[in-house]
């Protein structure tokens, strides 16, 4: 048996939905559909915002096209890569991990590239080498941080 406290939460649940839904349909301009038919009054519709080439809109919904850009742009764009001394990432792990004859950690991997006088270009080479190791060609994961060839 559902308790009337719990049917007024449900309403109260309801009602912020249809509340929500009537702001993003103005600010979508009336495009999105509403999840369910109201069932009790809503507040009217937050009239829609300005376009953001408008001239006159305010300066808030005007976003720095050149700053969002900025931020999305690969660290080499526009450039050529580096080239590693020692080639691309896969063949030169599996090289190390030929070399090691046993299977190695990332640490060791990591030793071994740094050795061979890899250029990394991320940030944080430990952290990309660990996410990158798992998904290399040619390198078998065998459980405990341990890789092989495979």
């Amino acid at each position: 048996m559902i308790s009337s406290e719990s049917l007024k939460r449900a309403l109260d649940v309801q009602q912020q939905i249809e509340k929500l839904q009537s702001e993003l349909e103005g600010i979508l301009g009336g495009s999105a559909k509403p999840v369910r038919a109201a069932a009790t009054p809503v507040a009217a519709p937050v009239a829609a915002p300005k376009a953001a080439n408008d001239p006159k809109a305010p300066k808030a919904l005007k976003a720095p096209k050149a700053k969002i850009q900025s931020l999305r742009r690969p660290p080499f764009a526009g450039q050529k890569r580096p080239a590693s001394p020692s080639g691309p990432l896969g063949p030169a792990v599996v090289k190390i991990i030929k070399r090691a004859g046993k299977p190695i950690g990332v640490a060791e991997i990591y030793a071994g590239l740094m050795a061979d006088k890899y250029a990394f270009t991320s940030s944080d080479p430990k952290k990309n080498l660990n996410a990158r190791v798992y998904r290399l060609p040619g390198v078998k994961p065998l459980g405990a941080g341990k890789f092989t060839l495979g």
